[in-house]
């Protein structure tokens, strides 16, 4: 019986990145990270990735949680607590709870990280924890030749749209960081000008409507800012229903996702590469 497999997309900025920058990266904090805490208890790396193959290479995130020697136990019938030292139970060097491990591709022409966000055990993390993993972990390996590294959610093809219909539009805030110039637009290749020439990485924009107006209208050049937002920061706004309730929306709501179907023949490493490979997907 066929599964589903389903993918976040995460958009990886490296500056300045010369020829095989990224997967020189990725090598580094396979070899070198040995693990990072991203949420809570729960811990990640990365696995060595794969050759090289139609401009995409894959690896595996593994995902785990670590037990506090020095925390307590509970005996759930009583309620008492216990001593993790004072018990039986001895945990053996090396070993991680609650084991998750996530297929990921990455697509080296526009530097796209296609990260599994559900697995064929139905176990999940979201994007934006699979996010903060590989950007701690990239942090470790950071080669000193590299200035800036972030990454971004990438958003729904939509999410921008349902943004900007927020109803009775009061208050728009855009943050863009430096674009990676190796995809260029119009609006991204004048940005990285702008901010190269007053030493910045950062970009933020905020509009709010003036008194008398019905709601906020966004200029062309506004619009075209807020689509390079869209993979390099984000766009969010306030404004007011019918009811007159206030109402948050923003693009950080509405990542990227893709379904596929996984043959049973197929394994996850495959179906991952297949989809990385599709330049169809963002």
């Amino acid at each position: 019986m066929a599964k589903i497999g389903k993918y976040g997309v995460l958009n990886v900025v490296l500056h300045p990145h010369p020829l095989g920058a990224y997967r020189r990266m990725f090598d580094l904090a396979a070899a070198e990270v040995r693990s990072v805490q991203y949420y809570g208890d729960r811990f990640a790396r990365i696995s060595p990735i794969s050759e090289t193959r139609n401009g995409v290479f894959t690896g595996r995130l593994a995902t785990w949680s670590e037990i506090d020697p020095n925390s307590n136990l509970i005996e759930k019938q009583t309620l008492n607590e216990i001593l993790l030292s004072d018990s039986d139970l001895s945990i053996p060097d090396g070993i991680g709870f609650n084991a998750r491990v996530f297929s990921f591709g990455f697509r080296v022409a526009d530097h796209r990280l296609y990260v599994e966000i559900r697995n064929d055990e139905n176990q999940n993390i979201s994007i934006r924890q699979a996010r903060v993993a590989f950007l701690r972990i990239f942090e470790l390996a950071r080669d000193a030749a590299v200035e800036e590294l972030d990454i971004f959610v990438v958003s729904a093809t939509n999410a921008l749209e349902r943004v900007l219909a927020t109803p009775s539009l009061r208050q728009i805030e855009m943050r863009v960081d430096l674009p990676n110039p190796d995809i260029l637009t119009g609006v991204a290749a004048n940005l990285i000008d702008f901010l190269h020439e007053q030493h910045a990485k950062r970009l933020n924009v905020g509009l709010t409507k003036k008194a008398g107006e019905d709601s906020l209208v966004l200029s062309n050049g506004m619009r075209e800012l807020a689509e390079v937002a869209n993979e390099n920061g984000f766009t969010r706004a306030v404004g007011r229903d019918d009811t007159g309730k206030t109402v948050h929306r923003s693009t950080r709501d509405y990542p990227f996702e893709i379904e596929t179907y996984l043959e049973n023949a197929e394994s996850r490493a495959a179906a991952t590469r297949r989809i990385a490979e599709d330049s169809s997907n963002v």
